[in-house]
């Protein structure tokens, strides 16, 4: 039964004494001797016995009283009236269950019938890897709610791919090319659309292109691929052990250097992906180790973004700079030395570099693909003689010029 129900229970003899267990969740009305109405008021279960004339029993049941889903099922309809969800009573839980296109529905059907039936809910957070510390994205927490089981199945689940280009320029390479953030909206990051025509591929492409060292080079070019709501990183680097002493017991720590890159992403809608970027480039600084364990220090370049963009859109992160001191001393050996006079023939030389970090990212819905339609690069065995004329021979041109090199011309 569920709440609100009735139902007339007929008996094959006259009934004396009716006895429910319990009366606050089933209760019931006497009509006449031999039939009794039962009615549900909330959800639980309750025993419904009856007794004739002579005290013996004639009828004894359980009564399970489930909630009433039908005005559920209704509003459902009105919200979601493209997907077909079914809703079931399975003892004090509610099972949802029926098949949608992507799994932003499914989560938005499950959170409707939670707080419609307003069921406590508890919240499952994700998060990502921080420097110290893991982070909470406040948006891509989910609700779970107690006594409401989420069956429905996904056609196919969003994946988003999140291509990057982390790049290490000199200081004066983006405005070489035109590009001055602060002029634009003065924060370190904005969309490729808005910087004076040029796009994420374009900066990419001149950094490739001039090959020096001087201007700019690629660090890393990762190409990752996460489900809606869900994280992936990337490392490129090594782990640096630290040794702690604690109450005279050595323990060691590692600690990550290199390239290192976590993702979150979530599909909002159709059309808008939300994304959050936690780049991060160290590097080994030997000039200043630890004294007594000798133990390099960590020269590091991090940030966070979280971004909304359209499917194909791309965004560059720059401004994380880095400046560097160097001093060197060339002389003339003996000359050099020589108190006071050494001054000249001495020459000193300090050099300051400043380089910027930016980082280029691409973000795109991609769906699976079937093996059949996955194309691998070959290779073909070149001959010494192709290689020499440069030429590319067929199948048969080798086979001939195998026997005529294999018999020296001669059958």
């Amino acid at each position: 039964m569920n709440t609100g129900d009735a139902q007339t229970v007929m008996l094959d003899t006259s009934a004396a004494t009716v006895f429910m267990s319990q009366p606050t969740i089933v209760d019931y009305k006497m009509i006449d001797d031999s039939k009794v109405v039962i009615f549900a008021k909330k959800e639980g279960q309750s025993t419904f016995i009856v007794y004739g004339d002579k005290g013996q029993e004639i009828h004894n049941s359980l009564v399970v009283v489930n909630r009433n889903l039908t005005l559920l099922e209704q509003q459902l309809a009105a919200y979601f009236p493209d997907e077909e969800i079914m809703l079931n009573n399975v003892g004090q839980q509610v099972v949802l269950s029926g098949t949608v296109a992507t799994g932003r529905v499914k989560q938005k059907i499950y959170n409707f019938v939670g707080e419609m039936m307003e069921k406590e809910s508890k919240d499952l957070l994700v998060m990502v890897s921080g420097d110290d510390q893991d982070e909470e994205l406040d948006y891509m927490t989910r609700h779970v709610y107690s006594g409401v089981i989420n069956n429905i199945k996904v056609i196919s689940s969003q994946q988003i791919n999140v291509k990057l280009t982390i790049a290490e320029v000199s200081s004066s390479f983006m405005d070489e090319i035109g590009i001055k953030y602060s002029a634009i909206a003065g924060t370190a990051g904005d969309y490729v659309n808005q910087l004076l025509h040029f796009s994420a591929t374009d900066i990419v492409n001149i950094i490739t292109a001039v090959d020096d060292d001087k201007v700019g080079r690629i660090l890393a070019e990762p190409n990752l691929s996460v489900i809606s709501g869900e994280t992936a990183s990337f490392l490129v680097g090594g782990e640096l052990p630290v040794v702690t002493y604690i109450d005279n017991t050595a323990n060691v720590m590692f600690k990550e250097y290199g390239i290192k890159l976590d993702v979150a992403a979530i599909v909002l809608d159709e059309s808008n992906i939300r994304v959050t970027l936690i780049p991060e480039v160290s590097s080994l600084d030997t000039t200043n180790e630890t004294i007594n364990s000798n133990v390099p220090s960590l020269k590091t370049r991090k940030a966070k973004t979280t971004v909304e963009l359209k499917n194909g859109q791309s965004f560059v992160l720059a401004g994380l700079l880095t400046s560097e001191n160097s001093e060197s001393v060339i002389k003339v050996p003996m000359l050099g030395d020589i108190p006071i006079l050494g001054a000249l023939f001495t020459y000193t030389k300090s050099k300051r570099t400043t380089t910027e970090l930016i980082i280029v990212a691409t973000v795109n819905l991609v769906s699976p693909i079937s093996t059949e339609s996955v194309v691998l690069p070959s290779m073909q065995k070149v001959t010494m003689l192709e290689r020499i004329l440069r030429v590319n021979l067929s199948d048969h041109d080798r086979e001939q010029i195998g026997e005529i090199t294999a018999t020296m011309g001669f059958k």
